[in-house]
């Protein structure tokens, strides 16, 4: 896995250079074998630490020479490193809390300092799909759950996307700062079968949330796309048509500071919807649709409001109406007429437009990049509108 939004994030992450993998008691040892060699592969450098249980079974070569870890401490060698960030797999959960083998080991990872720690119970990720994530302050519980969100994610995505959710926290410029972003495409129903909706996948606005995440946000996700996968370290929120989107943003921007709407927000509905489903027969089907109101008014006062406008033919006076009529601070122009960029696909290029004009033109590249961009010139109208 070369995911390029964690060497990027990685890049911009000036707080972690290192980081520790605990091998605890479990049987996690694998798992904890194949973090540290991707930890190792995009430039960080990896300290293991073994437990008496785990140093029974593993030898030290595997991991210096088959991961490329810096060091590994064993409960011999009596050596101590300072890492950024502490990830223990395999620990056992007992009625008084971690297992203490788990816990020395962690110690001997934190020379100055209690850093983030992000703690795996034995077991927890044997079935993705069974899994709850508790936050304590700078760690993380990864545990044995009933069933949750999907999680179409591997281990080591899972403990790297904790990873970032905790750096995001220390280190982040958005820390403290609740935002609401949405995504994918509304759907308005014709009768119970069929709907009218359009091609937005949610990838853009998954992208944002998680940018916003790694940059310390408290994120929520509004998200019409049951399939795209929740980010870890936000809050998911899955809704179906226009009002309903409406409702769940309305409902949260109270205690918001900054809404993105990458959802692609239907502009008709049909005027009245079929109970039953309408049968097919030789006559032609007439469906009136009737515009639907747009809610950006509704949303309170003081809330920064980015838009995005989906084009065939974008042009920069159209987009600088659209900011102005719905009332956002910024506006993401970008063209859905190509095949290389807007929706379904993993690559974005944008337009990022103010009521002064154009800011920034994002090159075509990785929605995450491009995500990282956008919210980039958030942070800087923020801080204008700050010193105004």
């Amino acid at each position: 896995m070369q995911n390029p939004s964690w060497r990027f994030f990685m890049e911009k992450q000036t707080g972690m250079k290192s980081a520790g993998i605990v091998v605890g008691p479990g049987k996690d040892g694998v798992n904890a074998l194949k973090l540290a060699d991707q930890l190792s592969s995009i430039g960080t450098n990896v300290y293991v630490s073994m437990t008496e249980t785990a140093a029974r079974y593993f030898n030290e070569s595997v991991f210096t020479e088959v991961a490329k870890c810096h060091g590994v401490l064993t409960p011999e060698n009596n050596v101590v490193a300072d890492v950024d960030i502490v990830v223990v797999t395999g620990a056992l959960f007992e009625k008084d809390g971690w297992d203490k083998e788990s816990i020395r080991a962690r110690e001997r990872l934190c020379k100055r300092k209690q850093n983030p720690v992000i703690w795996i119970q034995d077991g927890a990720m044997q079935s993705i799909w069974k899994l709850d994530m508790v936050t304590h302050h700078e760690e993380i519980w990864l545990l044995k759950g009933a069933a949750r969100k999907e999680r179409s994610l591997s281990y080591e995505e899972i403990v790297m996307e904790a990873m970032r959710t905790l750096l995001g926290k220390r280190n982040g410029d958005f820390t403290g700062i609740k935002v609401i972003v949405t995504g994918g495409g509304t759907i308005e129903p014709i009768d119970p079968v069929r709907h009218i909706t359009n091609r937005s996948s949610g990838k853009m606005g998954k992208s944002l949330a998680e940018v916003f995440r790694d940059r310390g946000a408290d994120v929520v996700f509004i998200c019409t796309n049951r399939t795209l996968g929740s980010p870890i370290g936000t809050e998911v929120i899955h809704v179906d048509d226009v009002e309903s989107l409406r409702r769940e943003v309305l409902r949260q921007s109270d205690s918001a500071e900054v809404l993105v709407m990458a959802a692609a927000v239907s502009d008709y509905r049909c005027k009245e919807r079929s109970a039953t489903k309408i049968k097919k027969t030789s006559q032609p089907l007439h469906l009136e649709l009737v515009p639907i109101p747009n809610f950006m008014k509704e949303v309170p006062k003081g809330v920064f409001k980015v838009g995005f406008a989906a084009e065939t033919d974008p042009n920069l006076e159209g987009a600088k109406r659209k900011l102005l009529d719905r009332g956002f601070d910024l506006l993401c122009l970008n063209d859905v007429s190509r095949s290389d960029a807007g929706f379904e696909v993993d690559t974005n290029q944008v337009m990022i437009v103010g009521p002064e004009g154009t800011r920034h033109t994002t090159r075509l590249e990785n929605k995450y990049l491009v995500a990282w961009q956008i919210v980039d010139e958030i942070q800087k109208c923020l801080r204008e509108s700050a010193n105004v």
